[in-house]
């Protein structure tokens, strides 16, 4: 299920199967919430793009089964709300878990 060249593009595949994934009209979306940006730019938009694009990164090597838990695992842990969230919320937690994840990976490894 995983990508194994190393580039990430199996994660990007399955995390964009996801309810997430990130419409084509959505360019970015600005971290105070207001929803998608007007095409200018500023130091507080944020790409949402390039958030998955680091997950996915960062997600390389986790097995498929780990990355179907991920993003309700991240909601779980680090949404601080019951109801929906920004996009970039989400995808700041699902890096968040992803760190969480392969981090419990290192610590089990460690103590076998």
């Amino acid at each position: 299920d995983d990508d194994e060249s190393g580039n990430g593009s199996g994660c990007s595949r399955e995390l964009k199967s996801f309810q997430y994934a990130i419409e084509p009209s959505v360019t970015s979306i600005s971290t105070g919430g207001t929803g998608t940006t007007n095409g200018t730019s500023n130091d507080n938009d944020v790409n949402p793009e390039t958030l998955l694009l680091e997950s996915s990164k960062l997600a390389n090597g986790l097995s498929g089964r780990s990355l179907r838990k991920l993003p309700f695992q991240s909601h779980a842990f680090f949404v601080k709300s019951y109801d929906d969230c920004e996009l970039t919320e989400f995808l700041q937690s699902l890096s968040n878990g992803i760190r969480k994840e392969k981090e419990s990976r290192k610590d089990l490894n460690d103590n076998l």
